[in-house]
């Protein structure tokens, strides 16, 4: 089983690495038999980032004008593009597919891409365990 959780988070990657509200959640990662997803929106554009086993994602891309923003070279998601989008959660027993469905107006043609996805599992001997 999976545990989402949606937290307001107000700032970009420093306030993610830094928060107390993130520190407190990858503390308890450690001994979870589930994985913690983050969804915050403010930033408008995209972002992907996992520390302390947690995995944040900042969605902004669906209202208001979004901006291009800087990114660490670190980064799972590179993109110096404005990204409108919206995010595409498929669950099952076991894991979580997200997926960043972005519309591509660069053409004056709405095409929809999926520059990125990525699988999210409970530990294998975690799901087992308790399955």
């Amino acid at each position: 089983m999976l545990v989402l959780k949606e937290l307001k988070i107000h700032e970009t990657r420093a306030l993610l690495l830094c928060s107390r509200s993130c520190s407190a959640l990858e503390g308890r990662q450690q001994n979870q038999r589930a994985r913690i997803v983050v969804f915050s929106g403010h930033v408008h554009n995209y972002e992907r980032h996992e520390h302390g086993g947690v995995t944040y994602f900042v969605t902004g891309g669906a209202g208001a004008h979004a901006y291009p923003i800087e990114r660490a070279k670190d980064d799972p998601f590179q993109s110096k593009e404005v990204n409108y989008h919206y995010i595409a959660v498929d669950v099952d027993r076991v894991s979580l597919k997200i997926t960043m469905r972005r519309l591509d107006l660069t053409h004056g043609t709405a095409v929809w891409t999926e520059p990125d996805s990525v699988v999210i599992s409970v530990p294998a001997a975690k799901a087992a365990a308790h399955g």
